[in-house]
This record gives structure tokens, sequence and C-alpha cells, in this order.
């Protein structure tokens, strides 16, 4: 049987229609990573309800947006620490490698448009667990101490993931930070005090600086006065998970896009 010979016309029509194609199915995505929370892969995590809130955005609606979960594929999500999520093979290096992947390639579409950072909360969590030094409260000279050193520790990698991020991302993509709420708020036990609130609020600042920083020029989800008195409701620490609870994940969902489209957390 003989070959066939075609004209270069001919395949060069053909090589530009499978590019146009290729092209066509490909779709802006969101790239979350983080810890706990954002690790949630089901209908019900604020991850997956995501997109549905960003097809009310105008920026996109009908381009029908996908998620890339990289704290979903973590197999224990608790030990996600600042220090986990910048060490070799962790979820900062998957991060950039899906940057570089679909913000440097030649489509036109398929870019990564916003980046959620979630995190915060795990670097702090051993020092509330019961026999620990936060763990009856936050007002002890000892618990100040190891806050104090546990925050430095986190503003240094913070510092490091969001300028990893954002070289890698590139200015026009949206970066959005995520400050850690007081699962307790509300709850009378002893780190729902104003003590354990000021503690979150300097988490919470730190976030907030990292983000101000014009090299960075990322937004903020502020969680914390979302939650504020709230822990029993839209969290799930009465079963001694600090998770949020569906209706937590709904809020945070809806508030990501509602930053994401106005560039501020909307007032409570």
């Amino acid at each position: 049987m003989k070959s066939r010979t075609y004209p270069i016309a001919v395949v060069l029509f053909i090589t530009a229609c499978a590019s146009i194609a290729s092209a066509r199915q490909s779709r802006p995505a969101y790239l979350a990573l983080g810890g706990a929370n954002p690790s949630n892969p089901s209908e019900t995590g604020y991850v997956t309800r995501l997109a549905t809130q960003l097809s009310g955005v105008p920026s996109y609606r009908g381009r029908n947006i996908e998620g890339i979960n990289l704290a979903a594929a973590v197999e224990n999500p608790s030990t996600q620490t600042t220090a986990a999520i910048v060490a070799p093979g962790g979820q900062l290096d998957k991060a950039k490698a899906v940057l570089a992947a679909r913000n440097q390639d030649a489509l036109q579409d398929n870019n990564v448009e916003i980046v959620i950072v979630d995190l915060g909360g795990h670097d702090f969590a051993a020092l509330v667990r019961p026999g620990q030094a936060c763990g009856e409260g936050a007002r002890s000279a000892s618990c100040m101490a190891l806050f104090s050193d546990a925050l430095k520790t986190f503003a240094a990698n913070l510092n490091v993931i969001l300028g990893s991020l954002r070289s890698a991302a590139g200015m026009a993509t949206t970066i959005v930070c995520v400050t850690p709420y007081n699962p307790y708020s509300g709850t009378r036990s002893p780190l729902d005090t104003p003590e354990a609130a000021a503690l979150a609020g300097q988490i919470g600042s730190v976030i907030k600086s990292a983000a101000a920083n014009p090299a960075i020029n990322a937004r903020v989800v502020d969680l914390a006065p979302l939650f504020e008195g709230k822990g029993a409701q839209l969290t799930n620490i009465l079963r001694f998970d600090a998770q949020a609870s569906d209706e937590g994940h709904d809020l945070i969902a809806r508030t990501i896009a509602a930053v994401v489209e106005r560039g501020a957390t909307p007032a409570r």
C-alpha cells in the first residue's frame, strides 16, 4: 500500500486546527495550597465550592474555571505547617511546577489566574494542645514566649512562600491569603478569651503585612472577624475538630469570590 504525501499547506492547516482545538478545550484555573481546611476534597469543601461562586463573578462568568487543590493531595494535611510547605518536594514546589506548566506555555486561556494561600493554623496548633504551653489559655509567660518564636518562623516562611508564588505566577495572577480564625470563639472554652483572640489577630497581622508588600500585592480574606463568636456554628470544634463546618466552608468560598471580585473582605 502506497503511503500518501500531503502538501505542506495541508499539514500546516491540520496542525493549526489541532492547536486551535487544544486552546478551545483549555480553561483557566485557581490553585489552592495549605492545610486541613483547603484539603477537604468533597463537594462541601470550600475549594470545590469556589468554582460555583466564581461563576457569578463577571470576569469568570461562562469561563468554566477549574480548581487545582494541592492540599487535598497531602496524606496528612494537619502536618502542613509553613515549614512543611517550603520543604523540598512540598506544596510550594508543586505549586511552582503547576504555574510554570500553565502560565508559561503557549495556550492563551489555561493560566492559573488565582492562587489561594491558606496557612497559619498548623504552625501554632501544637501550642494549644492539652498539656502544652497554651493548652489551658493564652495568658502564661511560657505561652507568649513560644508563640512569639513560632510567629517569627511563620513570618519568615510566609515571605518565602508568597515571594516564590508571585515570581512563578507573574503579577497578573491574583494571590489570595486566607487568615486563620479562632475555632473556640463563642464556645466559652479556656481558649475563648480576649488573649486568644489577640494571638489570632497577630497571626492575621503578619499575613496582612506580607500580602501588602508591593512586590507581592496579594489580597486578604480575613476570616477572624467573620468567625468571631461563631466557632460552634462555623467549625466542628464541638466534635474536637477545628476545621470549618459545611456552613463555614460555604462562607469561606463566598468570601474568597467576593474578594476576587471586589478586592476586600465584605463586612459581616
